[in-house]
C-alpha cells in the first residue's frame, strides 16, 4: 500500500498519464477489498493528482496518510520550521483532514529515545503518527502512535484490543 506513481511507472514504461489512470483503477479496487484508506501519498508534488484519485474512487477523504517527517538529526528549531511548513502544506491542500504521518518501522528502545524531539515538534503542529508493526510496537511505543497498520486478519481483533485500552 506504499503504491506511488513512480511506482507504477517503473512498470508501465514511465507514462505519467497512463499511471494516473492506473492508480485510479488500483485504489478502486481496493475501495472494493475494504480498503479505504491509502497510506503514502509520496512526493508532496502529487499529492493533488494522488488525494484526488483516492477520492474518486471513494476513499475516506477525512484522513490521510503520509510520510513528510524531517530527519532526526535537525535541530530542535529546524524539525519545528519544517513542522510547521508542513502543517501549512496540508492546511491549503487538504483543510480539516486528519494527517497521520508514517514514522518508524519496528523501532528500537534507542530509535524511540532519539526520535522524542520529532514526535514533540510534529505533534505541536497537530500531526498524529502510523506505524506498521506487530505487538512488540505496541509494548515499546504504544505511547507515541495513534494508529498501528498491523497485517493481520481483519477478523482478529487481539492487535486493536491492545490499542483500544489506551484509547488509541
Amino acid at each position: 500500500n506504499y503504491l506511488r506513481l513512480g511506482h507504477i511507472m517503473e512498470e508501465n514504461g514511465g507514462d505519467r498519464e497512463l499511471a494516473k489512470r492506473q492508480l485510479e483503477a488500483i485504489l478502486r479496487d481496493q475501495v472494493k477489498h475494504g480498503q479505504n484508506m491509502h497510506w503514502g501519498l509520496g512526493d508532496n508534488a502529487d499529492f493533488d493528482t494522488i488525494f484526488g484519485a483516492m477520492k474518486k474512487a471513494g476513499m475516506r477523504p477525512d484522513v490521510i496518510s503520509a510520510g513528510g517527517v524531517a530527519a532526526r538529526r535537525l535541530t530542535p528549531d529546524e524539525l519545528a520550521a519544517h513542522a510547521k511548513r508542513l502543517r501549512k502544506f496540508y492546511d491549503e491542500k487538504a483543510p480539516g483532514v486528519k494527517v497521520f504521518l508514517g514514522f518508524g518501522d519496528e523501532p528500537g528502545q534507542k530509535w524511540l529515545m532519539e526520535s522524542r524531539p520529532v514526535f514533540d515538534a510534529y505533534r505541536r503542529e497537530g500531526f498524529s503518527f502510523v506505524i506498521a508493526g506487530t505487538d512488540n510496537v505496541f509494548h515499546k511505543a504504544g505511547y507515541i502512535y495513534d494508529w498501528l497498520n498491523s497485517n493481520t486478519d481483519p477478523a482478529d481483533g487481539a492487535k486493536p484490543a491492545l490499542w483500544n485500552t489506551i484509547g488509541a
